[in-house]
């Protein structure tokens, strides 16, 4: 396990962690997202880290539904190929009863 210090504003952040890199790339991406919100005036460490955190979690909603209708649509194409392979081994069986009565 390894230290990772994070720097947020005037703040030094430091704890351990098992992805120093994956913490630290994301601490980053926090950060830009942070900084788009600096030119607010008076805006206050909590309030921006409020505005990112409502922003992430539209984010995250956001991509919720999206894989929700990426999983019905998937459920339906699924279907709809389980009925074309039904159909087909249908034709194939008839197909084949046809030749054993001949």
């Amino acid at each position: 396990m390894g230290i990772v210090n994070l720097k947020f504003r005037n703040h030094n952040i430091q704890f351990e962690c098992d992805n120093e890199e994956r913490v630290t790339t994301l601490s980053e991406r926090l950060k830009e997202k942070i900084e788009s919100f600096s030119n607010i005036k008076g805006a206050t460490d909590t309030k921006l880290m409020f505005l990112v955190a409502l922003m992430l979690e539209d984010e995250v909603d956001n991509l919720s539904k999206e894989l929700e209708q990426t999983k019905v649509q998937l459920d339906e194409e699924s279907e709809s190929n389980n009925d074309i392979l039904c159909d087909t081994l249908n034709y194939v069986a008839e197909y084949l009863e046809n030749i054993a009565e001949r």
